[in-house]
C-alpha cells in the first residue's frame, strides 16, 4: 500500500508490515470475514420472521455470543494486550481460543493492532482512529470517521508489526499455540453450534440451523459490537478520566461487550483488569475474572487504587497529564 508522503512512511514503517502481499491477504480474509458474517446474519433474520424458530436458537446464539465477547474482551484483550491477570496455562488457552472463535484475526495479529492503537492514540498510524488513516489523512465527515474506524481501516491499513508491538508473545507457548491454529478455532466456532442442536434437533434443518444461528448470525453480533469500541466509543460517550486520545465511556453498549464499552477507563488505566471501575458500571469480563479467581484458576488482578483514579479525574489538582 502506498502512502501519500516520505514522511507518513517512514512513520507507518516502525509501526506496520508495509507489504503488498501481506496487504492483500489482509484485505482478503477481512472480506470473506465481514462479508460471510454478514449473509448470515441477514438471512438469520430472514428466517426469523418467515418461519418458527425455537427459542432454543435465542440461548444458543446469546451463549456463543457471550462466549466470543468474552474471549475478545477477557483473553484478546485484558489478557493477551495488556497482561492484566495471571492465569494457569490452560485457562489461558481457553480464553485466547474463545477470542479466536469470533474471526477477528489471530490473537498476535490482534494484540498488535491494539498495542499499536494505544501507542498513536488517535493520532496518525493508530490503526482504528475515527480521525486519521494510517498515513495521515484525515477524516472531518461524520459517516467517513465511522467507517474508517469501525470496518473500513481493515481495507485501507498494513498489518501491525508483531516485532514492535508483539515480541512477548512470539516467546509465549500458550499464545504461539492459539495463534497457528487460528482458521481451526474459526471453523470449530461455526460447527460447534450445529452440533450442540443437532442434539436437540436430530435433523438437517436442526444442523443447519445451529450453524446459522450460533456460528455465522453470532460471528456478525460478536464482529460488530467489538468494532463499535473502535468507532462509537472514539466518537461519543463520556470522558471522566484524562487520556492520550478521545475515548468514551457508552454505558447501554457494555451489556453485549461484556465491559469494553467502558473504553475512557480503559485508556486511563490500559493494565485494568475491570473496565467498569464503579460498582454501577456493569463489566460482565471483569465479572466472569473474579468467578474464575473464586475458583482458582485466575490471579494477581490489576486494578488502579482510589488514589490513582482520583489523580486521573477531568479537573483533578493532582492530575498528571501525559505527554
Amino acid at each position: 500500500m502506498q502512502m501519500e508522503n516520505g514522511t507518513a512512511n517512514s512513520k507507518v514503517a516502525k509501526s506496520a508490515l508495509n507489504s503488498g502481499r501481506l496487504f492483500k491477504n489482509q484485505w482478503l480474509v477481512a472480506f470473506i470475514t465481514v462479508v460471510t458474517p454478514a449473509v448470515g446474519f441477514v438471512y438469520g433474520l430472514y428466517y426469523l420472521f418467515a418461519y418458527e424458530v425455537p427459542l432454543f436458537y435465542f440461548f444458543l446464539w446469546a451463549a456463543m455470543h457471550y462466549i466470543g465477547m468474552v474471549g475478545i474482551s477477557v483473553g484478546f484483550h485484558r489478557l493477551g494486550s495488556h497482561s492484566s491477570f495471571g492465569a494457569k496455562s490452560w485457562v489461558r488457552r481457553m480464553f485466547l481460543i474463545f477470542g479466536s472463535l469470533s474471526a477477528q484475526g489471530p490473537v498476535m495479529y490482534w494484540v498488535s493492532n491494539h498495542r499499536r492503537h494505544h501507542h498513536k492514540g488517535d493520532k496518525p498510524g493508530d490503526v482504528h482512529s475515527p480521525y486519521f488513516a494510517e498515513d495521515g489523512t484525515q477524516f472531518k465527515n461524520v459517516f467517513n470517521q465511522f467507517w474508517q474506524s469501525h470496518t473500513g481501516w481493515m481495507f485501507r491499513s498494513n498489518p501491525s508489526n508483531p516485532l514492535r508491538y508483539s515480541l512477548d508473545l512470539l516467546k509465549d507457548k500458550d499464545v504461539t499455540f492459539v495463534n497457528r491454529h487460528y482458521y481451526l478455532w474459526v471453523f470449530l466456532g461455526v460447527l460447534v453450534p450445529g452440533v450442540v442442536s443437532l442434539a436437540f434437533y436430530p435433523t438437517l434443518e436442526g444442523f443447519a440451523l445451529g450453524l446459522l444461528y450460533g456460528g455465522l448470525f453470532r460471528l456478525f453480533t460478536v464482529q460488530h459490537v467489538t468494532w463499535a469500541i473502535n468507532s462509537l466509543t472514539h466518537m461519543f460517550g463520556a470522558r471522566p478520566y484524562r487520556s492520550r486520545d478521545r475515548s468514551g465511556n457508552l454505558a447501554w453498549l457494555s451489556f453485549l461487550t461484556a465491559g469494553e464499552a467502558w473504553h475512557n477507563n480503559h485508556h486511563a488505566f490500559p493494565y485494568s483488569a475491570r473496565l467498569g471501575l464503579e460498582t454501577r458500571q456493569f463489566d460482565p469480563g471483569y465479572i466472569t475474572l473474579l468467578a474464575f479467581k473464586a475458583m482458582g484458576l485466575v490471579y494477581d488482578l490489576k486494578v488502579p487504587t482510589d488514589k490513582q483514579k482520583e489523580e486521573k479525574l477531568v479537573g483533578s489538582d493532582n492530575l498528571l497529564v501525559a505527554e
